[in-house]
C-alpha cells in the first residue's frame, strides 16, 4: 500500500510540474484504481471504525464528578491542562497518574525525585508511576522515544508532560508555529499508538483571582485547537484584606477543574463539560473530592448573602 501512495505522490508531483492534460489523465487513471489505506470510501463501510470507538479504552480516575463528565479519559486523545503558577498542576498530574496505573510522567519543572521526597518526608507511601531515571533532552523527539520505551517495557499508554515550553523551540521567530508543530506531533502520537497524552501549558499574565477560561492559555490558539479536551485549573485565592496590598494574594487548598473544552460527548449524560471541585489533603498528600465551589455557586444562585470569599469558609 505504501508503494501505491508513493506512486500517487509521484504522479501528483508530475502534474504540478507540467500542468498539462496528459498528466491529469495519468493521475486520474491511477487514482481510479487506488487501494491505499487513505483511499476514499463511503461512510457506510466504516462500521469497523465505529465499533473501535464503541470499545475504545477509557481511563477512569475515581473522581466521580470528573468521570461523570468525561466517562473516563480515552485513548487516542491529547488533553491539555491549563494552569497559572502555584495552581497545583504538577501535584494534580501526580494524583491523576497514581489513579491510572502504568502512567508515565515527564516532569521538567520539578524532578520526580523532588516530588517523591515530599511523600517520603511525610512518611507516606510513594505514588506509583513511571518516569525517566535521569534527565532527557528537551525536545519532542526525546519525548517520543521515551514514550515508545515506556510502552514497550511497561505497556504504558498514559503520559503526562509538564510542561509544553520545555519541548518547543522558544527561540523560534514564530513561536506560535513551533507550538503548532509540537501539538500536531503529540496528536499524531496519540492517534498512531492509542496513547492518552496530558500536556501542561501555562497561562498568560492576567487576573487569576477568578477561574480562567481557555482564552487565557498563552502564546498560541493552536493549543486549544489541537486538544481533544482542555482542563483549566484554578486554585482558590483570597486577599490579605489590606487595601495597600491589593496584589498580595494568598492561596487555599481548594482546586477547581473546569472541563472547558471536550470534543467527546458522554452519551450516558449527554454532557461534555463541567466543573470539578477538589481539596488538597495535607495529611494524605492527595486531592479529595469536595463541594467547596458547588456549595458557593448554589448559594450565589439562590441569592444568599455571604461574607465568605469566592468559595471557602475563609472570612474576607
Amino acid at each position: 500500500m505504501n508503494d501505491h501512495l508513493a506512486q500517487a505522490k509521484k504522479l501528483h508531483d508530475e502534474l504540478k510540474r507540467k500542468n498539462d492534460v496528459d498528466a491529469v489523465q495519468r493521475l486520474t487513471e491511477f487514482l481510479s484504481r487506488y487501494e491505499g489505506n487513505d483511499r476514499i470510501v463511503h461512510s457506510e463501510t466504516l462500521g469497523d471504525e465505529i465499533e473501535k470507538l464503541e470499545n475504545e479504552e477509557r481511563h477512569k480516575t475515581g473522581i466521580s464528578k470528573l468521570d461523570a463528565i468525561l466517562d473516563g479519559f480515552r485513548s487516542n486523545q491529547l488533553i491539555v491542562i491549563g494552569s497559572a503558577p502555584k495552581s497545583g498542576k504538577t501535584q494534580l498530574c501526580v494524583d491523576l497518574a497514581r489513579r491510572m496505573p502504568n502512567s508515565t510522567l515527564f516532569l521538567f519543572e520539578e524532578s520526580a525525585a523532588e516530588v517523591l521526597y515530599k511523600y517520603h518526608k511525610k512518611g507516606l507511601k510513594l505514588p506509583q508511576f513511571l518516569t525517566p531515571a535521569g534527565m532527557i533532552e528537551y525536545n519532542i523527539d526525546s519525548i517520543y522515544r521515551s514514550m515508545i520505551e515506556a510502552w514497550a517495557k511497561h505497556n504504558s499508554r498514559v503520559f503526562f508532560i509538564d510542561h509544553l515550553h520545555f519541548i518547543i523551540d522558544t527561540k523560534s521567530q514564530r513561536l506560535d508555529l513551533s507550538i503548532k508543530d509540537v501539538m500536531q506531533e503529540l496528536k499524531r502520537f496519540a492517534k498512531m499508538h492509542n496513547f492518552t497524552i496530558f500536556l501542561v501549558v501555562h497561562l498568560g499574565k492576567g487576573n487569576f483571582k477568578e477561574p480562567p477560561g481557555v482564552e487565557a492559555i498563552r502564546d498560541s490558539s493552536f493549543i486549544a485547537q489541537y486538544a481533544d479536551t482542555v482542563l483549566m485549573l484554578w486554585r482558590e485565592t483570597y486577599q490579605s484584606g489590606l487595601d495597600k496590598h491589593e496584589n498580595l494574594i494568598n492561596y487555599t487548598s481548594n482546586l477547581l477543574i473546569n472541563v472547558a473544552l471536550n470534543r467527546k460527548i458522554n452519551f450516558t449524560t449527554d454532557r461534555n463539560t463541567g466543573l470539578v471541585d477538589l481539596t488538597f489533603n495535607m495529611d494524605t498528600w492527595q486531592y479529595d473530592q469536595t463541594d467547596w465551589y458547588t456549595e458557593w455557586l448554589t448559594d450565589e444562585m439562590s441569592g444568599k448573602e455571604t461574607k465568605k470569599t469566592v468559595i471557602s469558609k475563609i472570612q474576607s
